[in-house]
């Protein structure tokens, strides 16, 4: 592949293709990631959610379900209920 350099031709840097090769590659796990659902049943998901909330309210007990969710966002007062379009990411990104 020819690409214009300082108004001359040159082949792509090798490098380059090794470049694209590792976008793509991240590009695929992170579209792998974006797939994973939010499982309130799974201990580390919860614990992501206890993660939030703990620094939101801290010295507060955990209430999966209350009107708190919604000081901080949430559309009501069970955060799973939003997190089953945000999925696991979602969460994550709220960290």
């Amino acid at each position: 592949m020819r690409h214009q350099v300082h108004g001359k031709d040159s082949k792509e840097a090798p490098h380059h293709g090794a470049q694209r090769q590792e976008l793509n590659e991240l590009l695929v796990t992170l579209q792998e990631q974006a797939k994973l659902q939010f499982e309130p049943e799974n201990e580390k998901h919860e614990q992501l959610l206890r993660s939030l909330w703990n620094t939101a309210f801290p010295g507060e007990e955990f209430e999966l379900k209350s009107p708190k969710w919604t000081d901080i966002g949430f559309q009501g007062r069970d955060p799973t209920t939003d997190l089953r379009g945000a999925g696991l990411m979602g969460l994550s990104h709220l960290q």
